[in-house]
């Protein structure tokens, strides 16, 4: 059964679709926020991107909808840039509007500082540079490759969500998708804090509070069918079994990411000052308390990283390297480590020492096989596949053999646990 991307996607696959986009065209990007209470829907935002090395300050705000562009939805952005102090925004359509009616929202787009993008998948409007401004040196062609692979990963992600909710009700008593669903509360929300420290601490307090949650996951599932817990891991590792448990594995990665985002936003708003404290008073005494309780691995990570001359291009690395690559390189590939460095202005040589420094905020981080593969921990089998279909793609493999005659057993195998995964989904696209 070959599968196929929708030519007509529905609305979560169009969200993916420029998710895809502005990660390919050099943006570090942060989707699907929800801000909630007591199971309530406060705030929903589609897409954060900012550009490779750029703050906060430069962070665009995107709402993508499907049908054509309306006021409603133009006033409804507006109305989240003020709230999250957000300068820019981008209302995205799949279909736009009329040639008599799209001066009137470009005009009133402008004066709210939001600007109006028609973008689909038909030939004149599929325009990766009327989303955002090219911040990497990958050819126009080339990115239109790898926005279609990483889709197809996205659109994995969104199953692996879908299974993980299903889970979650299904068990709604069980202990360890109780703690599941409360993370992936947790972490989406962490957005909505007012400060990037309390944006990062509040993703470590959701790990500490549920940590090793794939693992709780894994256990229960052994429990449940009688079967050894390294052989679930190696089928959440290797293949599209266990979707709830690759899910959560997806989400603690991309905490990862924001976090290090979030160290750099946090350095450039206060600097080398010292994190703020509240004044605790007992009696006639006086305490100075930190007001944020991090790790120290934290601020060690941030000064090592603030101190590196690649330093404010490692967030994006890492979300390239995870989602893209699939949290794998050949180390010793130039082929590969030439990409990387083009999609992430890096230097060649510098790679694999800009990756290596994510072990100062999460410690011992990555492994290496006998194939020169350096390999992130934790990474789930339909994101190592969504690596596979990159390689794919952008070196234009019949077979894995073509270019990794050595592995290509393995990446067959990781190319199959996205496959099998996005299969019931878009075997039927159209």
């Amino acid at each position: 059964m070959t599968i196929s991307l929708p030519t007509n996607p529905n609305g979560e696959q169009f969200e993916d679709l420029v998710v895809s986009a502005l990660l390919t065209m050099g943006n570090f990007v942060e989707s699907n926020m929800i801000l909630s209470s007591d199971g309530k829907e406060i705030l929903e935002l589609d897409v954060v991107a900012t550009p490779n090395g750029a703050r906060e300050e430069e962070r665009i705000l995107y709402e993508v909808k499907k049908q054509g562009f309306n006021f409603s939805n133009t006033f409804k952005l507006y109305g989240q840039m003020c709230h999250l102090g957000i300068r820019d925004g981008c209302l995205v359509s799949m279909k736009g509007a009329s040639k008599e009616h799209l001066p009137i929202y470009e005009s009133k787009g402008k004066e709210l500082g939001i600007s109006m993008c028609t973008f689909s998948l038909d030939g004149e409007m599929f325009e990766l540079t009327s989303l955002c401004d090219e911040n990497n040196g990958l050819p126009l062609e080339e990115k239109e490759k790898v926005v279609f692979s990483l889709w197809y990963l996205n659109i994995a992600r969104r199953i692996a969500l879908t299974k993980l909710r299903q889970q979650c009700r299904i068990h709604k008593d069980i202990e360890e998708f109780k703690d599941a669903k409360k993370y992936l509360f947790a972490t989406r929300s962490s957005f909505f804090e007012k400060t990037a420290l309390g944006r990062a601490e509040s993703l470590y307090k959701a790990y500490l509070d549920h940590p090793k949650l794939s693992g709780a996951l894994v256990k229960f599932w052994a429990e449940q069918k009688s079967e050894d817990e390294e052989k679930i891991w190696k089928q959440a590792r290797d293949s599209h079994e266990y979707l709830d448990v690759q899910c959560v594995m997806d989400l603690e990665s991309l905490a990862r990411c924001s976090i290090l985002k979030n160290a750099l936003d946090d350095f450039s708003a206060r600097g080398k000052a010292p994190p703020p404290s509240a004044e605790i008073r007992i009696g006639e005494y006086s305490f100075e308390i930190p007001k944020h309780d991090l790790p120290q691995s934290y601020y060690e990570g941030l000064r090592i990283l603030t101190e590196h001359p690649y330093g404010d291009k490692i967030p994006y690395l890492f979300q390239v390297f995870y989602l893209m690559f699939g949290g794998f390189i050949y180390f010793k590939d130039t082929d590969e480590l030439n990409l990387l460095s083009v999609i992430t202005d890096i230097p060649a040589k510098n790679i694999v020492e800009c990756l290596e420094l994510l072990n100062n905020f999460f410690g011992n981080f990555f492994w290496t096989n006998r194939y020169d593969m350096m390999c992130m921990k934790g990474v789930p089998g339909i994101t190592r596949g969504g690596g596979c279909f990159f390689r794919q793609t952008i070196f234009d493999l019949e077979n894995y053999a073509d270019k990794y005659s050595d592995s290509a057993w393995l990446l067959s195998m990781w190319h199959n646990a996205a496959y099998h995964a996005l299969e019931p989904s878009l075997k039927k696209a159209s």
